[in-house]
């Protein structure tokens, strides 16, 4: 899902009963197309689990600027509607699948 400034907060309350991982990343940048594949397919494999998120900074950048994101990829992980991990650059599909279970119990 597509998140903006109007629908983030909606968003997270709306699957607080999973993990839910926000990303924030460009089309330009080399590492958030690497992992975006991953996170959507996390997701995909995983509905009941996991909710995906994601915000591209370039058509929203208050947000990014709002949360303090000064360098992509970043993932946000909430579980029950709380911010638990922040996790900066990018990381493996096992590190992903790793912090699902970890926030999933």
């Amino acid at each position: 899902m597509e998140i903006t400034n109007k629908n983030i907060q909606e968003f997270i309350d709306s699957n607080k009963n999973k993990v839910t991982f926000i990303e924030y990343g460009a089309e330009w940048c080399p590492p958030c197309r690497m992992i975006k594949p991953i996170l959507k397919q996390l997701a995909s494999d995983k509905p009941d689990v996991m909710s995906l998120g994601l915000v591209d900074i370039d058509t929203q950048p208050e947000l990014a600027m709002d949360k303090g994101i000064r360098a992509i990829p970043v993932v946000e992980i909430y579980k029950d509607g709380q911010l638990v991990e922040t996790l900066k650059g990018a990381a493996s599909k096992t590190a992903y699948e790793g912090y699902i279970s970890k926030y999933s119990k």
